[in-house]
């Protein structure tokens, strides 16, 4: 999975790790101050929250 801003630049790169329901696994730790994202393996979901 590769992040970018509106320009383009790639901010990170890495393993799309899928989390199982019940369990997280976060992406791009260190990234966002206030925010997480994952990959929902089950359901093939993408979640950001706030």
């Amino acid at each position: 999975m590769t992040l970018t801003d509106n320009t383009g630049n790639v901010i990170w790169t890495g393993a799309m790790v899928g989390s199982p329901l019940g369990f997280d696994i976060y992406l791009a730790l260190g990234i966002f101050t206030t925010s997480t994202i994952l990959f929902r393996a089950d359901t093939g979901n993408i979640e950001v929250t706030p």
